[in-house]
């Protein structure tokens, strides 16, 4: 008698055990990493341990072949994290991977970025391997080290002017737009819908590229174009309602577009490049006299 109550006494345990397992499981399940901090620490985590299913899990790639763990081999190397913040659907985290003692390899100091898709934050690879480069000029000058031709030193010295000059007209416009914000707005009105429909003809130009030369194109090819695409559509929409953050990060998408272009090395593309360097000269010059109406309305305020 006592064997048949010990026995139901087991059974009772191993219901309860594996209940409790089930219960862990659909918890852990709920309450997986649901913030930016929490994303990111879990993606570098599966980075530095070559976890390429869980890469594609916290990040924004969509298979495990377009995985290159960032040109680099991070064994050994340990994750900080620094500064987060938050901006409605995009996250970024300063981000700091020390390398191993003693070693001859150096540190890397960048940002994580991080968007919001389908209600969970994933890093944004592409624009996380950029920062990791040095930013998008620095992963072009890498680019032309190994081309070393007069070519590249031409796109290396293009997409260095360009994007400086898109910088420094960034920052004038935040000071000026300091200076006297109701002249600002009602300039960026009457620019900014011309800045964005240069932003959608550039958009519409690598769509019809994509389709057109879809037999020419190589996967990573395809990948770059749709995600710069997808980029320039948001930057057009945000520019319905323009505002100082809203010109200023168009300029900057805008600057990187630019680079990322000049950077493609496909002959198919040969006939699409003049029409994508105009339209982003378009839209610099679009912003230039924007800056010029500002800075005149700025020197009567300052002599009246």
């Amino acid at each position: 008698m006592l064997s048949i109550f010990k026995e139901i006494d087991m059974k009772k345990f191993v219901v309860r055990f594996s209940f409790l397992i089930s219960l862990s499981l659909m918890l852990s399940a709920c309450f997986g990493p649901s913030t930016p901090q929490e994303v990111g620490q879990d993606f570098w985590q599966a980075v530095l341990e070559n976890d390429k299913s869980d890469v594609v899990e916290h990040s924004t790639l969509t298979d495990e072949k377009y995985y290159d763990r960032f040109s680099k081999d991070w064994t050994g190397f340990q994750l900080s994290f620094g500064k987060l913040v938050i901006d409605q659907q995009a996250a970024s985290i300063d981000t700091k991977l020390a390398a191993p003692t003693n070693s001859d390899q150096d540190s890397r100091r960048f940002t994580t970025y991080l968007v919001l898709h389908d209600e969970k934050w994933k890093v944004d690879y592409e624009r996380t391997a950029q920062s990791i480069k040095g930013g998008v000029l620095g992963e072009l000058f890498s680019a032309l080290n190994q081309v070393g031709n007069e070519l590249s030193r031409k796109i290396q010295s293009s997409a260095d002017s360009f994007s400086r000059e898109i910088e420094h007209m960034g920052k004038e416009l935040e000071q000026l737009s300091r200076e006297f914000e109701q002249q600002a707005s009602e300039n960026m009105e009457k620019y900014a819908e011309q800045m964005r429909k240069s932003i959608e003809a550039l958009e519409e130009s690598i769509n019809r590229a994509l389709e057109q030369e879809d037999n020419h194109l190589s996967d990573e090819d395809k990948r770059v174009l749709k995600v710069l695409a997808d980029d320039l559509k948001k930057d057009s929409e945000k520019l319905s309602s323009p505002s100082i953050k809203t010109v200023k990060d168009g300029s900057q998408h805008m600057s990187e577009t630019y680079t990322q272009l000049e950077m493609i090395n496909n002959d198919a593309f040969d006939k699409y490049k003049s029409e994508w360097r105009a339209l982003s000269q378009q839209y610099k010059e679009t912003m230039r006299k924007m800056m010029d109406d500002l800075s005149v309305q700025s020197s009567r305020n300052n002599n009246g």
